[in-house]
């Protein structure tokens, strides 16, 4: 009859409904809820925590420690490195003196060593870069040549033996005579401490200090 098959149609169709939405709702369980879009974001610039390299850490620490010495402050080994600079010009040179001076407006280090010809010649040296140049003029007349000859006492040792006695950085060493007394030859040197000049004669054939004289430390160590 006509009603039998209509309402076999209703049933049929009503099952393929319920079968269409029992495979989407599965499909909605196996993919899970539905997730809010995601939010994009401008990208952050890389960090700059990261310590800068070894190297370049030891170049700034330099740089610093420079700064805080100061153009007019002498290093502790300034002077060494002036005089093996100039004695390194000259065969068998020995010293005579070393002393920070300024020059046409420019600081130098005047080395003066004594030949093995013998004779005196003097070098500027400069004091950042160590070059030495002999200079055109000879030093004053001076009797250095007998009072080298006569000395026991290195310089080496007289620096030696101030500065156990000031711990500080040497900036003056010369070679002169006791005064009153020509024949007998003395080292003077200089020694920087952090707040002191102090300023030592030793003699040059037995190592005794015979004088020492304490000043302030202030300005320039070149004046």
């Amino acid at each position: 009859m006509p009603t039998r098959n209509v309402v076999r149609a209703l049933v049929v169709g009503f099952a393929a409904t319920s079968l269409l939405t029992a495979g989407c709702a599965s499909r909605s369980e196996e993919g899970g809820a539905p997730q809010a879009p995601m939010t994009t974001h401008a990208s952050m610039p890389p960090s700059n925590s990261s310590p800068p390299p070894l190297a370049s850490r030891r170049a700034s620490a330099s740089a610093a420690t420079s700064a805080a010495a100061g153009p007019n402050k002498i290093g502790p080994n300034d002077l060494r490195r002036a005089v093996e600079a100039a004695q390194g010009r000259a065969s068998d040179a020995r010293l005579l003196a070393a002393e920070p001076e300024t020059a046409e407006g420019r600081k130098v280090w005047r080395i003066a060593v004594l030949t093995a010809e013998p004779s005196v010649a003097a070098y500027d040296v400069d004091p950042r870069t160590f070059n030495a140049r002999q200079r055109s003029q000879p030093p004053a007349e001076q009797p250095w040549t007998r009072l080298r000859e006569i000395a026991s006492v290195d310089w080496t040792d007289a620096v030696t033996m101030a500065t156990e006695q000031t711990q500080g950085t040497v900036s003056r060493v010369r070679l002169d005579n006791v005064a009153d007394q020509p024949d007998r030859p003395m080292w003077k040197v200089t020694v920087l401490s952090e707040d002191q000049k102090v300023e030592y004669e030793i003699d040059a054939q037995n190592g005794n200090v015979l004088h020492r004289e304490i000043d302030r430390r202030e300005g320039d160590d070149w004046s």
